[in-house]
């Protein structure tokens, strides 16, 4: 739906337009589950000072473009698509989410990746939930264990 949101957004008003419809239906309720936390980006993770870090730099949470999401949009579907057919089958990957990530459904549409690239026959793919854990994992009150994580892989991949 948000990449056919987006093509005809992006034919009648160009790419370059603010994509304010796209992000409200995109983005819009992420918050909602978090608003006692009394930010707008709550969203992103438990720690409050990340949070604070984030809604005030200049450089995060303004509206993209349509132009982006016409992109982000083709991007995400084609880690579903044909495109991943082609992707070699020892090749290591880490799907990462919190249990509470609203732009993963609560880790279920990671979950269908999972599956999915298992079923296309791919052999070295690991999966991890972090219970509670939001958006930016990295950011996350539990950034120690998902770092050490995410280095453990790293150095499996180069080992």
């Amino acid at each position: 739906m948000g990449l056919a949101i987006a093509t005809v957004q992006k034919f009648l008003f160009g790419p370059d337009k603010p994509g304010n419809l796209i992000n409200t239906m995109s983005f819009g309720a992420y918050n909602k589950p978090f608003e006692s936390q009394g930010q707008k980006f709550a969203w992103l993770s438990r720690d409050v000072e990340e949070v604070d870090k984030y809604e005030k730099d200049p450089y995060c949470g303004y509206v993209m473009s349509i132009g982006f999401y016409h992109s982000f949009f083709k991007g995400i579907m084609s880690m579903y698509g044909k495109d991943a057919l082609n992707i070699n089958k020892k090749l290591p990957i880490k799907i990462a989410v919190g249990s509470m990530d609203p732009v993963s459904n609560q880790s279920a549409l990671a979950e269908k990746l999972y599956k999915f690239y298992l079923d296309l026959g791919l052999t070295n793919v690991t999966y991890k939930v972090y219970k509670d854990a939001r958006h930016e994992i990295l950011n996350e009150t539990n950034r120690e264990e998902v770092q050490a994580d995410m280095i453990k892989f790293i150095e499996g991949v180069f080992n």
